[in-house]
């Protein structure tokens, strides 16, 4: 959409990487915070496989637009939010 085209009027997603993400999904790779099956709202457990990549982060929700740099939503287990993470919002 012209709305996440760099300049254009979506705040959160206009500075040009949203083709990146959606090429993510078209390869097959999920949301760094989403949860699958019996974890869909259970994403800070460390069964869920979330984004089916093993050295990523447990992300308990989708990142603020403001990104956060030590931002933790599942404290209790290893690692910060990816927020860097193109499949992230």
């Amino acid at each position: 959409a012209i709305d996440t085209v760099p300049g254009g009027s979506s705040q959160c997603c206009n500075l040009g990487l949203t083709l990146v993400h959606e090429v993510g999904h078209w390869l097959g790779l999920h949301h760094t915070f989403a949860g699958s099956g019996q974890f869909e709202e259970d994403t800070c457990n460390p069964s869920n496989p979330q984004d089916f990549v093993d050295d990523t982060p447990q992300q308990g929700q989708f990142t603020s637009y403001n990104c956060p740099q030590s931002a933790d939503t599942c404290p209790d287990l290893p690692g910060n939010d990816p927020i860097h993470n193109y499949m992230d919002y």
